[in-house]
């Protein structure tokens, strides 16, 4: 169990820093990251894109269907060796 936490933490932070360090923007109809603002307000902006009371936006959707993807090939990767979670992306 702690080791699947620690993939799905390990990959929630490379693909928010893969969004970060992106220059374009996402296809789902938002702008691209303006550099020169806060990215915190920006993101919180991308995740809320596109709720409703009964349904999650299209980026939040894709957004952790990637984490779940890196997270699945980290643990897989990384059983009995958590030391790949401290190595680059």
């Amino acid at each position: 169990m702690f080791q699947r936490v620690l993939a799905f933490l390990h990959a929630l932070f490379v693909v928010l820093a893969e969004v970060a360090e992106s220059t374009e923007a996402p296809s789902e109809g938002l702008a691209p990251l303006n550099k020169a603002m806060p990215f915190a307000g920006q993101f919180r902006k991308y995740m809320n894109h596109g709720m409703t009371m009964t349904s999650h936006g299209e980026f939040r959707v894709r957004f952790y269907e990637r984490v779940i993807t890196k997270a699945y090939a980290v643990r897989i990767a990384s059983i009995g060796c958590l030391i790949i979670l401290t190595r680059g992306r």
